[in-house]
């Protein structure tokens, strides 16, 4: 949550907010990533480079719940919002022990309206040649215009542990 002071004039559902009011704001979402990849340099041909090229599809959904406090009191305000993504994709990862693997992963947009922009980096540790953990580190910086909001913009960042399979 994130309560903030308007400094101009600001319409949120039936609310008509004049300077000095306040906003307190809660966001909860939840997404989908989908990869489509092709790998032009991966294990059969190189040992220790593996190279991905691709499309990535983020869909989220989610609701913004924004606590408006005027001098008449104080309401609250519910925004759904929803939206499919997509970016591209570009990912290398060099291993240069077999149960060792180091990665970055790029996302930059597609579209002028709506725009991802994503970093990932970390360390893979296979536990067997088909099981591995992540351990690293993600940024994700998305702008999405939706029917319900004119423009939403946010940012996320921080340690990120995961556990993968290969296909």
């Amino acid at each position: 949550k994130r309560r903030i002071i308007l400094d101009r004039e600001l319409k949120i559902d039936d609310y008509q907010l004049e300077p000095g009011n306040s906003v307190e704001t809660k966001v909860n979402f939840k997404n989908i990533d989908l990869t489509f990849y092709y790998q032009p340099l991966n294990y059969f041909t190189n040992d220790y480079l593996k190279v991905e090229v691709g499309v990535n599809l983020l869909f989220f959904d989610g609701t913004i719940e924004s606590r408006v406090y005027t001098k008449g009191g104080e309401g609250l305000a519910s925004e759904d919002v929803s939206s499919l993504v997509p970016s591209a994709h570009l990912m290398f990862e060099f291993q240069p022990i077999y149960w060792l693997a180091f990665f970055t992963r790029v996302g930059l947009p597609l579209k002028g309206d709506e725009y991802e922009k994503a970093f990932e980096g970390g360390v893979k540790v296979y536990v067997n040649p088909q099981l591995f953990l992540t351990f690293g580190y993600d940024y994700d910086k998305l702008k999405v215009e939706d029917n319900n909001v004119q423009s939403l913009k946010f940012s996320n960042r921080g340690l990120k542990v995961g556990i993968g399979k290969v296909w």
